[in-house]
């Protein structure tokens, strides 16, 4: 029901697409699904439809959401720093958060969510991202809920790893966007059932990958139209 009400959220939006990837082994009747949405300013952009999706989903009473946004970031260190500083947010998932990364030897006290971020982007870098990154997965898998967890603006954050300079592409930049890229196809794997990845960006994440010779690790997202609401459609009642 929830995931119904969801795909009936629409707004008479009609410019840009924007792609929204959906990797759904846990969410009920959904199976690894890449969503493009048009979008508008003021209107329902993929930021705003995903929300309103982890909104929905978490009130269903039948997962828990994290939403983290990368586009900040600039290395897969500030991608895990960002995930696990929003994860922590979720409820009931901070303590155990904070004891898988201690466990790993990073400093967690009690702050405000700024000098977190901080915090966790200085302790989390090149050398131990992969392993903070899997202790945080392994936590939100161990919830009795499955968790939907919404990585948004993915293809900025795999652009400035790839280190894109127009069409060239530095060779160290496509080692690491393959690692981090492998690392999240694998997280998926992993936790398949207890983890979904919904993956967001204002670009397309497929030519970027295509152009870098990545496009393996984006298989098991299967692609799903979204085209614009009309304005009948956005005045419908929700259909549950």
């Amino acid at each position: 029901m929830a995931l119904k009400k969801a795909a009936a959220l629409g707004s008479s939006v009609t410019s840009s697409s924007t792609v929204v990837r959906i990797s759904s082994r846990s969410l009920k009747g959904v199976r690894r699904v890449r969503t493009r949405c048009s979008r508008r300013s003021g209107g329902f952009g993929k930021t705003r439809l995903v929300r309103e999706l982890l909104r929905i989903l978490e009130e269903s009473g039948e997962f828990d959401t994290v939403f983290a946004d990368l586009e900040g970031g600039a290395t897969p260190a500030n991608a895990i720093a960002e995930i696990g500083n929003q994860a922590r947010t979720t409820s009931g998932l901070g303590h155990r958060i904070s004891h898988r990364l201690r466990q790993l030897g990073t400093r967690i006290e009690a702050l405000e969510a700024a000098d977190l971020r901080v915090q966790l982007r200085a302790d989390v870098n090149a050398g131990n991202w992969q392993a903070r990154g899997e202790r945080i997965l392994a936590a939100l898998a161990r919830r009795d809920r499955p968790v939907v967890l919404a990585l948004d603006e993915l293809p900025v954050i795999v652009s400035r790893i790839l280190g894109r300079t127009g069409d060239r592409i530095a060779p160290e930049g496509t080692k690491a966007a393959g690692e981090f890229l492998g690392w999240l196809r694998k997280m998926g794997q992993m936790h398949q059932g207890k983890v979904t990845f919904i993956l967001t960006g204002s670009v397309g994440l497929q030519p970027i990958l295509r152009q870098a010779g990545l496009s393996a690790h984006a298989n098991i997202f299967l692609p799903y139209e979204l085209s614009a609401w009309t304005a009948k459609r956005t005045r419908a009642p929700w259909h549950c």
